[in-house]
């Protein structure tokens, strides 16, 4: 027992070190009742007698917090969360971790089995259910998500972490009265929760009720721990600047906030750099990045150099490791920062920054903004990816295939997007076969995945999508057919698949009308009208329709699809509807300095996740963008042929 505590206290202290809100931290032990700490002694009773003792157990749990926090040992953190849960079958936290390293690590299916494991055996355990509801979330099934946050606040009233989840689910869909339920259902059972608060406040803030904000962030920052603070303090500068543009007040919540903690809040920080560029203070703005950055790499590498002094306590622990059969692996030469740990937010840091430079500053700004981003995450595929289209906005073609390759080779078999970004690039610049080779390699990588893939069902398709595109302007039609079909059979079922079904049903139509398939264009034209999110579709659809009819000697359906598809392109010029042909790539394009298209963040759309991203946006972003940026990956969009009458061709 007093190892468990020993543990639980470990535990807590790590969440203090955590910079962003997270919907499935662990809960300290202070916050049961004596019932429940009641149950859970009368199970650790019941339980079968382990095969490590208490001092084993302990060990292993050092080992694995040591290893998190350096960055190259994901692997071993894997094997000892493993052998822990071995050894603590009834240790929730242990599986909640390992499910959501595979999660970050694109492994979603294994780690929805990793919770769906612990719940057979603990079926009310409200953590498990909370992080399976998380998944769901991550995955974009709200129906799912909200029955296992339901289902975790029936089995705990009293953990705040489902209510918060749920409250901001609604909140995000616009169901601003359930929200409000649910929050205030969840403070009647948590009253000293502090993300409640906030939460709380932030719908009333939405709302324009800015006193009851004010008083919800206020009672969050008397109940919340010291690193919870400084996202009250940058909420009240949010607040400050809605009520009444307050700049000054703004500055200074803010950097109240940005003093606690050693400064490591990196959405403090973002919002401080963007007030000054709202405002138009350019050379202020960059000074803030560089300070935040200095900042942070220092602390970094503070916490090498410590970490190096401690060699003889590391040998100790290796050898006390080795007794349990795993052996961490051989240390190679590490870069001049330390690897950050998991959950890291600073990497926003570091995008924005590079952002900022490519638009007010220079092209090298910008690649030294991305090249010391790339250093302190020497695992993340997202910044060598945004780093490469860098690189093709300015004509740097070779080094924009470099990073590619690199943001490819991080990914692995997590990811499909740097695979298909790469291929689209190739595209671009007429080199299908090689666009082919890169997407039959990601396709190959992902499908020996832990999950075959289908973790990341959406990207998959996408790259099927793109592969089938590929394939059609290489000739090879039967080819481009069973992509296509692959690509429809990985979209995600109801809603959330509508936007690519549409697409790809769009892009079908019009390969079975190059071929003359007429009829079978025709059904899957209409399809693609049943799958548009937009009501009445949109014009491109409607134009293919009149194309096929005119095709099929059917002057009078050429006819209203003509007037349809001109009423409707008089709507998408105004912005009223931009839904397939925003996916198309048809609005206007800018144009880097070597002449390739680029996405121009005017025709950038905001998705359903782009919603939710946007509640916690500052007030003062729509100064600096015009809209909210979503997923710019799912906008960039290849070409599709010419639908002249074509051969067909098989390729081997």
């Amino acid at each position: 027992l007093e190892s468990s505590r020993r543990r639980n206290n470990d535990d807590d202290d790590d969440d203090e070190e955590d910079d962003e809100y997270d919907a499935d931290e662990s809960m300290s032990l202070l916050e049961s009742n004596s019932s429940n700490y009641l149950t859970a002694l009368q199970k650790s009773f019941n339980s079968p007698p382990s095969q490590y003792s208490n001092f084993e157990v302990k060990e292993m749990y050092t080992a694995v917090k040591q290893a998190d926090k350096d960055g190259t040992k994901r692997p071993l953190v894997k094997q000892l969360l493993t052998k822990l849960h071995d050894a603590t079958p009834n240790d929730s936290r242990v599986l909640r971790r390992l499910a959501r390293m595979e999660q970050e690590d694109g492994n979603i299916s294994t780690a929805r089995q990793i919770l769906q494991h612990g719940l057979r055996r603990n079926p009310n355990d409200a953590h498990l259910l909370q992080g399976l509801g998380n998944i769901e979330l991550s995955s974009g099934n709200d129906v799912a998500a909200r029955r296992y946050f339901r289902s975790a606040i029936q089995a705990n009233p009293e953990f705040p972490n489902p209510h918060h989840a749920l409250g901001t689910l609604e909140h995000s869909r616009g169901r601003i009265r359930v929200a409000t339920s649910i929050l205030k259902k969840g403070l009647k059972s948590c009253p000293a929760n502090h993300r409640l608060h906030h939460a709380l406040g932030d719908l009333y803030r939405d709302a324009g009720l800015f006193d009851l904000a004010e008083s919800s962030y206020r009672s969050g920052l008397a109940h919340g721990p010291n690193w919870s603070r400084p996202f009250a303090y940058t909420a009240l500068s949010y607040l400050s600047y809605e009520k009444n543009r307050d700049l000054d007040a703004c500055r200074n919540w803010l950097r109240r906030g940005l003093g606690i903690n050693n400064g490591l809040h990196s959405q403090g920080w973002i919002a401080l750099a963007h007030l000054e560029e709202s405002e138009g203070l350019i050379v202020e703005a960059r000074e803030v990045y560089i300070e935040a950055i200095t900042r942070y790499e220092m602390i970094l590498a503070k916490k090498r150099n410590l970490r190096e002094g401690q060699g003889r306590q590391d040998e100790k622990h290796n050898m006390q490791m080795s007794q349990t059969s795993i052996r961490p692996p051989s240390n190679g030469a590490k870069p001049a920062i330390d690897p950050v740990r998991s959950g890291d937010k600073w990497m926003n840091v570091y995008k924005s920054w590079a952002q900022f430079e490519d638009k007010h500053g220079s092209y090298r700004t910008a690649n030294d903004a991305f090249s010391r981003g790339t250093i302190a995450f020497p695992r993340d595929w997202s910044l060598p990816l945004q780093w490469a289209r860098l690189q093709v906005k300015y004509g740097m073609k070779e080094r924009a295939r470099k990073l590619f390759a690199v943001a490819c080779d991080r990914a692995g078999s997590s990811h499909a997007d740097p695979y298909r970004l790469y291929a689209e690039f190739e595209m671009s610049q007429k080199n299908y076969s090689r666009a082919r080779s890169i997407l039959f390699l990601g396709a190959q990588s992902l499908s020996v995945s832990s999950d075959g893939g289908l973790g990341n069902r959406g990207d998959l398709a996408r790259l099927y999508y793109t592969w089938a595109i590929c394939e059609w302007h290489l000739g090879d039609i039967i080819r481009a057919e069973v992509l296509f079909d692959h690509s429809l059979r990985l979209t995600d079922a109801g809603e959330n698949g509508s936007e690519i079904r549409s697409l790809i049903l769009y892009a079908i139509a019009r390969l079975e009308y190059a071929r003359g398939e007429y009829l079978l264009a025709q059904h899957c034209v209409g399809l693609s009208l049943k799958e548009n999110l937009m009501p009445g579709g949109n014009s491109q659809i409607w134009l293919l329709w009149a194309d096929i009819a005119k095709a099929m000697d059917n002057d009078s359906l050429e006819k209203e699809c003509l007037n349809q598809a001109e009423i409707l392109s008089s709507q998408e010029s105004k912005g009223a509807t931009e839904d397939l042909s925003r996916l198309l790539g048809l609005r206007r394009k800018s144009t880097g300095n070597s002449g390739l298209s680029v996405p121009d963040s005017q025709d950038q759309v905001m998705t359903r996740s782009a919603v939710q991203k946007l509640l916690r946006k500052e007030p003062w972003h729509s100064k600096i963008s015009n809209t909210p940026s979503g997923d710019d990956t799912w906008y960039e969009r290849v070409v599709l042929p010419d639908i002249s009458p074509i051969q067909e061709t098989v390729e081997n």
